[in-house]
């Protein structure tokens, strides 16, 4: 646009884009720029003086898609589009429907998406949860900006760690005491359990085939719990296949360009001036988890991928420039390789910090958490909704409360029942045109029905503020979910959908008080006027609910990247 502008007369500098927003309140327009303000030093004018030269250009540009351009206060532009423009919104929303959003294929790059990744040591806890979430809905983002995403769990399955949890299980099987270092808690008796029933002769046995067997059930488990949050992986990728050769092929890769030095039996990296010197192998023989990690990330490049993106704990940051300091060493673009490092969860419980678990010792299981919120709410599902737009109600990079008492409340207080709420009411509305008995003869009279498509007699009956923002941030939702994917942060949906939420519960409620214009004839209307039908501005009505059907889809689409329920009702609670 700034092309046209030039043209026009405008010495506006090559490198300012023209940013448009959502105006503070709706009554101020459809969109809202600073430009004048951020050109006016390099332009050499006043802000307010170049706001009113830009008002004049932009309504003069040709085919101009703006029907009014205010200047406000010290330099701001407030922007009505026309009305083809909100014509043009409603029938890309009806014509794309769930794929509104979703962006065209990015040709040659290929994201191998690693998250959770937790050791098949024991049940998933609260902070695993988050890696799970952000994960998830990164992958549904990145899939929806056109890109091709595969995602995978890498198994721990080898080591020292997998070897303490089955002496810990033995342990348990003869009633002693965990070993030094070993694992405690409840799962462990219970895998003890499960395993004299089943496999009896693994407990009497040496180490190595009961700790498969332990890794096999821990994973198991695992994998149950994931499917309550509605994640799925492509490919779960065991440490222990590595051992077919590559983690070796690595090594040799290493020494072969002098990355690698022996010292005191043991085998080191040599870092450069990236990273100080690290243990690949020990002196004992065994390898480091750096070593695998390093074999397992050159088997992702080379399967074909192009992107590496991991999601890791934000203790691990350290590991970062080692982990790229080791790629490169092998000849592999270190760029290519990404983390999301994500801070920690607390579990609030009627306003205090929960520590200690009712099945385990140490920590809070997420099947703990789904529980307690399935029970509360009487829903099965609601743990795992709440669970979800709770975590990506903040950022990563922010610390996360998750507070059962608001996850588990069935009021607007809970961001996700008022988000689902939100969804049911647009839902109820459309429902009630359709099908309620009571708008019968509104519908034989031919004049109640929900368009397929908009055209223009109709678009000019939207005349509220609020119908234009709300329409507004709809067409904003394309660029909103390739903006997210580009910076990695699945958390701007959820901000985008409560916002929304917000502004329909505003819209609904000034419409029924102080438009006094409702979407469609209330009882006291009817009974008022037995030609109530007759009465009705239905081409008004009908406008409306076509607005309702684009506006209900793009949000039930930004629900599903969230992989949160939109549920047609609120079964839980009735509507306040």
């Amino acid at each position: 646009m700034f092309t046209q502008l030039r043209a026009e007369g405008l010495d506006l500098p090559e490198s300012v884009p023209l940013v448009l927003e959502k105006p503070r309140r709706a009554e101020l327009g459809d969109l809202a720029t600073n430009v004048a303000l951020a050109v006016a030093k390099a332009v050499g004018r006043p802000p307010r003086a170049l706001a009113e030269a830009l008002c004049g250009a932009l309504l003069a540009l040709p085919d101009t898609p703006f029907a009014a351009v205010e200047v406000a206060g010290p330099g701001f532009l407030n922007l009505r589009v026309k009305d083809r423009v909100v014509l043009a919104v409603l029938g890309e929303v009806l014509a794309q429907g769930e794929r509104y959003g979703q962006h065209p294929p990015v040709p040659g790059e290929r994201v191998l998406l690693e998250f959770v990744s937790a050791n098949p040591t024991g049940p998933l806890h609260l902070a695993h949860a988050r890696g799970a979430v952000v994960g998830d809905v990164l992958a549904r983002l990145l899939r929806a900006a056109g890109l091709a995403v595969e995602t995978e769990y890498y198994v721990n399955d080898l080591g020292a760690q997998v070897l303490k949890l089955a002496a810990s299980v033995r342990a348990a099987h003869l009633g002693e005491p965990p070993p030094e270092g070993g694992y405690g808690g409840a799962y462990v008796a219970e895998l003890a359990q499960a395993l004299r029933a089943s496999a009896p002769a693994l407990l009497d046995g040496p180490d190595g085939p009961l700790a498969e067997r332990c890794v096999e059930e821990v994973l198991g488990g695992i994998r149950r719990t994931l499917d309550r949050l509605g994640i799925h992986f492509a490919r779960f990728f065991s440490e222990r296949s590595l051992g077919d050769g590559r983690l070796e092929a690595t090594l040799d890769a290493l020494a072969s360009g002098g990355h690698l030095e022996a010292r005191d039996g043991a085998l080191f990296f040599r870092g450069g001036d990236t990273d100080k010197d690290r243990v690949l192998r020990k002196s004992s023989g065994d390898l480091t988890y750096f070593a695998s990690d390093l074999a397992y990330h050159r088997d992702k490049l080379a399967r074909g991928h192009t992107r590496l993106v991991d999601v890791w704990g934000a203790d691990h940051h350290g590991y970062i420039p080692r982990m790229r300091a080791g790629l490169e060493a092998l000849g592999l673009p270190g760029e290519a390789f990404e983390v999301l490092l994500l801070q920690m969860v607390k579990l609030l419980k009627d306003g205090k910090e929960v520590r200690m678990g009712k099945r385990l010792g140490n920590f809070i299981t997420v099947d703990e958490v789904l529980d307690e919120v399935d029970e509360a709410t009487g829903h099965p599902g609601a743990g795992r909704d709440a669970l979800r737009f709770l975590i990506l109600a903040r950022s990563h990079e922010s610390p996360v409360e998750f507070d059962l008492a608001v996850a588990s409340a069935q009021s607007v207080e809970n961001p996700v029942f008022y988000a689902q709420m939100t969804h049911a009411r647009m839902c109820s509305i459309l429902h009630r045109a359709e099908h309620s008995e009571e708008l019968l003869p509104a519908r034989e009279a031919g004049v109640l029905y929900v368009p397929d498509a908009p055209d223009p007699v109709l678009v000019e009956k939207l005349t509220l503020p609020e119908e234009r923002a709300i329409l507004a941030a709809c067409d904003a939702f394309p660029e909103l979910v390739r903006e997210a994917a580009e910076a990695r942060a699945p958390h701007r949906v959820a901000f985008w959908a409560l916002e929304f939420a917000q502004g329909f519960a505003s819209y609904f409620t000034r419409m029924q008080r102080v438009h006094d214009a409702p979407i469609l004839p209330q009882k006291g209307v009817r009974e008022a006027d037995p030609g109530w039908v007759r009465a009705w501005d239905w081409e008004t009505t009908r406008a409306r609910l076509l607005w309702l059907r684009a506006v209900r889809q793009v949000y039930a689409n930004a629900l599903a990247l969230l992989g949160v329920e939109a549920p047609t009702r609120m079964t839980r609670s009735a509507e306040p």
